[in-house]
């Protein structure tokens, strides 16, 4: 089964505000994005910074609580959670074994920036494989 072609827009100030994030930063970073998502276009226009609970640069896990805490208000200012965001200060924007796995999980667009490249690149799953879909700064 295909998924329906997917895309992401993020405001300036959004991404803006994560790359400093993660360029202040020698672990992954991690974050939800917040907006709304129309025939398979997302609009990102907030965040929710998490805690990455492994403190390293080359994994992250979500601190469970904080992401209650971001659905939370996500649903108090009536946006969805459309996407996954994190960080790799030292990699390529490319998901790793543990990305692929995790993108079980939370079935989401996921947002890689790669710190030293300052480049960021987004996927979904489709099946068994991950596809790099189109993203924009608006």
């Amino acid at each position: 089964m295909m998924i329906q072609q997917k895309q992401i827009n993020i405001t300036e100030s959004v991404d803006y505000q994560l790359q400093q994030i993660a360029n202040n930063s020698v672990n992954e970073e991690c974050a939800l994005l917040f907006g709304s998502e129309v025939d398979g276009i997302c609009n990102v226009d907030d965040f929710y910074r998490l805690t990455n609970m492994d403190m390293s640069p080359v994994s992250f896990q979500f601190d469970t609580k904080e992401m209650l805490r971001a659905f939370t208000y996500a649903s108090s200012v009536n946006k969805m959670v459309v996407s996954v965001w994190h960080s790799h200060p030292q990699g390529m924007p490319f998901p790793s074994n543990k990305d692929h796995h995790y993108m079980n999980s939370f079935p989401l667009v996921w947002v890689i920036y790669a710190k030293k490249a300052n480049k960021s690149k987004s996927f979904i799953r489709d099946g068994e494989e991950i596809v790099e879909i189109m993203s924009n700064i608006t």
